[in-house]
């Protein structure tokens, strides 16, 4: 209980001073560059479809509340629409 006290707590990690910047100079670099960028957006826009595709899906399978009310019976045409 009193051990992390008498060794002086938690250690913590040096702060981070600067940070190179990384600027392709050479055209190899730079073409790596683009191609990485090129990578980057393709996976995001993959996931974007796969997104809408699945929810599409599940529009598909939710019924509507419609589904689940029996219009040919007279009591849905007495107290239809709601609130009148």
């Amino acid at each position: 209980m009193v051990g992390w006290f008498i060794r002086g707590g938690k250690k913590v990690a040096e702060t981070i001073k600067s940070v190179k910047p990384n600027i392709p100079t050479t055209k190899l670099e730079k073409a790596k560059s683009k191609l990485n960028i090129a990578r980057q957006k393709t996976k995001a826009s993959k996931a974007k479809l796969e997104q809408t595709i699945f929810d599409i899906q599940q529009k598909k399978k939710k019924k509507s509340w419609k589904d689940h009310v029996d219009t040919s019976h007279p009591s849905y045409k007495k107290n239809w629409p709601p609130g009148e």
